[in-house]
């Protein structure tokens, strides 16, 4: 399982079409093509990971049965200008397996998010648009002086670096930039869908009923056309 450290920052943007014009402009170009990922993170009963600030997160990212599945084990946060955190990735070939030996190790689904995600990269780090529910953001990740290089082309500026992860963002009363801890793990999963930039969400009760069930029971949502 390879471990790294990444380091990353997030923009928001006011026009998502734009900074794809003007990441062609500076010679990134598209890994891929735009993918629906869901996002369970993991806790214990205690929320013993989030007070120590670590993280167990599974992510399935395409259509159901193509889908691809990551578990990704994150240790604290290093904040200051920029994000830095080391990671641990390891693929998967299902997920419904991988949550079943969380649970018997006492780990469960303690909040969910979706989004849509467009990589595009130069050769030096990666820019990754994000659609979710708290709007369209740009994330750099990549050596510092890559991130502040791509980030003035773009004309921003260290003021304008979100260094909240998206938990934190979408998390009930969070700030932009600053976040909000996640809910008790004791309590319901919390569950979030974007309004706009994705389909219309399915009732509250059957996305709960998601992290009750085997996970990958569940189904993408159609994508609606741009």
């Amino acid at each position: 399982m390879p471990r790294k450290t990444e380091v990353e920052i997030k923009l928001a943007l006011a026009s998502p079409r734009a900074a794809v014009r003007e990441l062609a402009r500076l010679g990134f170009r598209r890994r891929g093509g735009r993918q629906f990922e869901r996002n369970w993170i993991f806790d214990d009963e205690r929320g013993c990971l989030r007070r120590a600030q670590r993280l167990f997160r599974l992510r399935r990212r395409g259509a159901a049965r193509r889908a691809l599945w990551t578990l990704t084990a994150k240790g604290p946060v290093a904040r200051g200008r920029y994000k830095a955190r080391e990671e641990a990735e390891l693929a998967l070939p299902a997920g419904g397996e991988m949550a079943a030996v969380l649970a018997v190790a006492g780990f469960h689904p303690v909040f969910i998010y979706d989004r849509y995600r467009t990589v595009f990269a130069d050769g030096h780090g990666e820019a990754s648009l994000d659609e979710t529910a708290a709007g369209c953001f740009l994330e750099l990740e990549g050596p510092p002086r890559w991130i502040d290089r791509v980030a003035a082309a773009l004309g921003r500026g260290a003021a304008d670096y979100i260094t909240a992860s998206y938990v934190e963002l979408l998390a009930p009363g969070a700030r932009r930039g600053r976040g909000a801890p996640l809910a008790s793990a004791a309590s319901r999963p919390s569950v979030v869908n974007s309004r706009a930039s994705m389909p219309a969400s399915r009732p509250k009760r059957r996305r709960v009923a998601l992290v009750t069930g085997p996970i990958e029971a569940s189904k993408t949502p159609a994508k609606r056309s741009r």
